[in-house]
């Protein structure tokens, strides 16, 4: 779920031009060599322009026999934790419009060396631009009794040097993104690759940097809140 800040709408919380393509391209040259009588790039341009609108056909009528509200209540049994997460601008003159943070929550770990995880963000959220324009952002996991802190993030912040909306932070040392103590724990991470494409929710690939943990609890998730942000 993500959730943009301060002028933003809707911003909540992942490429497919590389090996599938290449995998694809290779089926088709040999398609296309045959129908051109020996190959060549004529033949396998072809062959994958008639591959490419073929799949889209496909993909297009299997969506249509998607069954929705079982695809709904299926998307929403995956858990999802909920995270503030803190952005900025390339440079940071004025906190009141060059930082930000929002409610995140499609979030997922994707490698261990090194440590790399995955963030959906709202392709029109105002705070997507600062991601991808300073490359860099924190995650603070929120403990589950912080629904309410939580919520102060689905509003329009009122940011100083010191507070959002009454709730204190930190710029971490690393990425200079806020970060918020009163939360069990925190990353700082580096933006490596954002995919952007039929999706309408920026796919933000990052290693992570740094971390603090401050104490332990059980992370809030969408269970706990009985808000939903899938399907």
């Amino acid at each position: 779920m993500t959730t943009a800040l301060r002028r933003v709408r809707g911003a909540s919380c992942a490429g497919a031009g590389g090996s599938g393509r290449a995998g694809e391209g290779g089926t088709l040259d040999a398609r296309g060599g045959i129908a051109a009588g020996g190959g060549g790039r004529a033949g396998a341009t072809r062959g994958s322009r008639w591959n490419r609108d073929t799949s889209a056909k496909r993909r297009r009528s299997l969506i249509a026999f998607v069954d929705e509200t079982a695809r709904k209540q299926t998307l929403r049994m995956v858990p999802y934790a909920l995270y503030l997460m803190g952005v900025r601008r390339k440079e940071v003159r004025d906190p009141a419009t060059d930082l930000n943070a929002f409610v995140a929550s499609w979030v997922t770990q994707v490698s261990f060396k090194p440590p790399m995880l995955v963030v959906g963000v709202k392709r029109d959220a105002h705070s997507n631009e600062m991601v991808k324009e300073a490359g860099v952002f924190t995650l603070n996991v929120l403990g589950a009794e912080q629904k309410e802190l939580a919520q102060k993030f689905f509003k329009e912040l009122e940011v100083t040097r010191e507070t959002m909306s009454g709730v204190p932070y930190a710029v971490a040392p690393h990425t200079g993104c806020p970060v918020f103590p009163d939360t069990p724990a925190h990353l700082e991470c580096v933006v490596k690759h954002v995919f952007d494409g039929e999706n309408d929710h920026s796919v933000v690939v990052a290693e992570v940097v740094d971390a603090q943990a401050r104490r332990a609890s059980k992370p809030l998730t969408h269970a706990e809140t009985g808000w939903h942000y899938a399907g």
